[in-house]
């Protein structure tokens, strides 16, 4: 039954398999990872927006410059960054091939954005990997 946790998966691998503590800290840190990538990107939504806002705002005098070039960028990156990190969150330690496969292309995509996408990317395939080759 899903109780609506951020951490359901981690629930059941507690309640129903007994996985090793070793185990939880490591998917508990992959969503750690995931949720830092995201403020990142959500941070990065924000600078660029408001930048854009003011370049496009530069020679009028209303706000509604502003606005629309703040809401051009900052709702181009952000919701598909908070739409991301609710998918990935809910597929890290879950035994659905499309789960773990939408985990892993996250991955692939963070790998090359150094230092902090690669950081991220490996903290997130540890959690899965020692997830995988838990007994």
């Amino acid at each position: 039954m899903y109780t609506g946790s951020l951490f359901y998966c981690l629930e059941i691998m507690v309640s129903e398999h007994q996985f090793d503590p070793e185990v939880i800290s490591a998917v508990r840190s992959a969503h750690t990872a995931v949720n830092v990538i995201t403020y990142f990107l959500l941070f990065l939504a924000v600078f660029a927006g408001v930048m854009l806002g003011v370049f496009n705002a530069a020679d009028d005098t209303t706000t509604e410059g502003f606005v629309m070039g703040f809401a051009a960028i900052f709702f181009l990156l952000s919701i598909p960054a908070i739409v991301t990190c609710w998918l990935v969150k809910r597929c890290i330690a879950h035994p659905e091939p499309w789960k773990q496969a939408v985990v892993w292309t996250y991955c692939l995509l963070l790998i090359p954005v150094f230092p902090l996408g690669t950081g991220g990317a490996i903290a997130i395939l540890y959690g899965q990997i020692k997830w995988m080759r838990a007994p």
